[in-house]
């Protein structure tokens, strides 16, 4: 497995590979994540019942990744990265306004997933909190600086590991839960349509905030994949 070389060059159609299937993989173990699922709660947190959030992020969702899924379709045929894209609608230096913002977004993110898996990687290493989070970026990095095919790779495992991992999870919540009876007593909220809507907003912007670079790992796709498939 090689470094990414072509970073944020055009990948030339001779280094073209893999197929749109493994796009699934990789978008759906990233949000199969410890921080995903926490912003998921935030909705019941407010005062929604389950049904309600659920109700909120599906719909948010589907809005949100209707953009990031049109965004994906342009990789294979233009071959270059989502941001560098964007230089075709605001110009070689008007383009540097988005990338500022995306680099303060995903350093928020980053220090999110942090402050949340720092407590986790403590208790698994004889380290402290702070070790922890030192550990988890410089993995981050070395992830980052391999690129493209590790982190495609990656998204396999993980969807099989993570999946497993949150399916007995829910399995361990919900068998004891129905069996006592408590699950019945969480089904009931309050319903607030600014909570609902502020839930539905939260869960569309994650799925936008995947939008400035989700083409990244579908421009290595030869442009003969069609664009439905893509999206």
């Amino acid at each position: 497995m090689e470094i990414e070389k072509y970073n944020i060059g055009f990948v030339p159609l001779t280094e073209r590979y893999g197929s749109e299937k493994r796009l699934f993989t990789i978008w759906f173990s990233i949000n199969l994540s410890i921080v995903c699922l926490t912003v998921g709660t935030l909705g019941i947190l407010a005062g929604l019942s389950l049904a309600q959030t659920a109700l909120a992020l599906v719909l948010g969702n589907a809005i949100g990744t209707v953009f990031m899924a049109a965004h994906s379709a342009q990789g294979p045929h233009l071959g270059i990265p989502q941001m560098i894209q964007s230089r075709a609608q605001f110009g070689v230096f008007g383009a540097a306004i988005p990338l500022v913002a995306v680099i303060v977004t995903y350093t928020l993110y980053l220090a999110a997933d942090e402050v949340v898996i720092r407590r986790t990687i403590a208790s698994l290493l004889p380290i402290g909190t702070d070790s922890a989070m030192i550990l988890f970026g410089g993995a981050v990095l070395v992830v980052a600086y391999i690129g493209y095919e590790l982190i495609h790779r990656l998204g396999v495992y993980l969807t099989v590991i993570s999946g497993l991992l949150f399916l007995t999870t829910a399995v361990l919540l919900i068998v004891p839960a129905a069996a006592s009876g408590g699950a019945a007593s969480e089904a009931h909220g309050q319903f607030a349509l600014s909570t609902f809507m502020a839930t539905l907003t939260q869960a569309t912007a994650w799925s936008l905030t995947f939008g400035p670079y989700v083409a990244d790992y579908s421009r290595y796709l030869r442009p003969e994949v069609s664009t439905a498939s893509t999206f």
